[in-house]
């Protein structure tokens, strides 16, 4: 992101913006979730504010791609924090180590078998219990928090100490990216960092008051995320120079290197553990959402199911963890988040264009929570311009992204508008024995 910037106060000033369009995105997203008061989040919304066809697109997206290279990308920082410790590059304030290792980078392959080993243990954890994920879970966003925490003290105490060495070297907007190109993948860097604020809305009936807890929850949520943020970047520019952050494969195991050896030691572990927490989360809520789209129909029955027992959604969950795991195959990850990033903004964009539609389709629906029509328009315009910016700076991952999307619409023609796979008597067969076959060997039911 800061490659992509280029200067100090620039990359504060993108943090700052940033925080602002996911608060206004998330306010839109609030008279959506108060509105349409079902789970299923962006799916439902596509689906009601344009049709099957659209919602079918969403899920053919999100369960294929989107997702599972989100688990991904978390699986790979989470290794590359787990390693970097033991190979010191240029960005590390151990010099004499970096020099012993010869300015080394982890190995890529070390990086993805770690990754793929994470995966498949959250996925036995989700798998085996429910209730042993979410125990897990706690551990792993208390290490968010200290992390967090801890950055943002030395923030604090390293400015009110006057050390502002990082920001006087160059100077804060010298070097600031002028072109469209450059400040749009910033953006994308920072909104990634971001993402997360419509979350509340894949689980709507799950909350008590939505009409409430949902305008509270974000109004105080995103806001402290912002502060956090910017507070973090602070304390990296405080401390560290433009060549340090630029050469670091791990920020933050760099900047508390400089700080202290103990701090540098823990740091890794802390933030794997964060790393390893997201990691869960997305495993457990993303195969609830290829759960949901299967009971509509959209996906083989068989992905409804869940175990006896536990009432976990084994097949949801092994399909997500076996998609994440073919993500790891790409070597470069840089373009595969352009990619995600690109498709995410797109969908975006349909949802928010969806609900200036549903605003003039259904005028007199009553609405708990009513966001000012400017602030959905003006959302649904920076949305699409996050979407076209990629066809010029970076054409290839941008067309890419766009054929998956259009690779849907004959899956769509042949499994739903005709559904052929239910009038072939062979087809129907396969399936059954499929059917069958996963209910025997995971112990699975379908849902009454």
């Amino acid at each position: 992101m800061f490659r992509n910037a280029g200067s100090v106060g620039e990359t504060l000033l993108v943090w700052t913006f940033g925080g602002v369009l996911s608060l206004l995105g998330a306010l839109c997203y609030c008279e959506l979730g108060t509105f349409i008061e079902k789970s299923g989040g962006d799916y439902i919304y596509l689906k009601i504010a344009y049709g099957r066809f659209i919602g079918f697109l969403y899920s053919w997206v999100n369960v294929w791609f989107l997702e599972p290279g989100s688990h991904a990308i978390l699986s790979l920082t989470f290794a590359v924090y787990v390693v970097e410790p033991f190979f010191p590059s240029r960005g590390t304030a151990d010099t004499n180590a970096a020099k012993i290792a010869g300015d080394c980078h982890p190995p890529f392959g070390l990086v993805k078998l770690l990754a793929a080993c994470s995966i498949c243990m959250l996925t036995a954890v989700n798998c085996i219990s429910i209730r042993l994920a979410a125990r897990a879970q706690v551990l792993f966003t208390c290490c968010k928090l200290i992390a967090v925490a801890s950055i943002v003290i030395v923030a604090v105490i390293s400015l009110l100490s006057g050390n502002t060495s990082g920001f006087d070297q160059h100077g804060v907007f010298v070097g600031s990216a002028t072109w469209p190109g450059d400040v749009g993948h910033a953006f994308y860097s920072v909104m990634w960092a971001y993402s997360g604020w419509n979350g509340l809305n894949f689980i709507t009936e799950e909350i008590i008051n939505p009409n409430k807890n949902f305008p509270r929850t974000l109004m105080i949520s995103i806001p402290l995320v912002t502060i956090c943020y910017i507070l973090i970047n602070l304390a990296y520019f405080s401390v560290l120079s433009k060549e340090q952050i630029l050469a670091s494969d791990a920020v933050a195991l760099t900047f508390a290197s400089r700080l202290s050896p103990i701090l540098g030691a823990a740091m890794p572990l802390i933030v794997s553990l964060s790393c390893f927490g997201s990691l869960n989360t997305g495993i457990f809520s993303s195969a609830r959402i290829i759960f949901s789209i299967a009971r509509e129909r959209q996906l083989p029955s068989s992905l409804a199911m869940v175990h006896r027992k536990s009432q976990a959604p084994i097949p949801a969950i092994l399909l997500r963890a076996s998609l994440a795991l073919l993500m790891l195959i790409p070597t470069n990850i840089e373009n595969l988040l352009n990619c995600l990033v690109f498709m995410e903004w797109l969908i975006l964009a349909a949802v928010f264009i969806g609900l200036i539609w549903l605003r003039w389709k259904k005028p007199d629906t009553p609405r708990a929570f009513k966001v000012n029509i400017i602030v959905a328009i003006f959302m649904a315009a920076v949305s699409l311009y996050f979407t076209a910016t990629p066809f010029f700076s970076n054409p290839v991952e941008s067309v890419f992204g766009l054929t998956v999307i259009v690779a849907g619409i004959p899956a769509y023609y042949v499994f739903i508008k005709k559904d052929w796979t239910s009038k072939s008597e062979r087809f129907s067969r396969f399936s059954s024995k499929m059917s069958y076959y996963v209910q025997v060997i995971f112990n699975v039911v379908n849902v009454q």
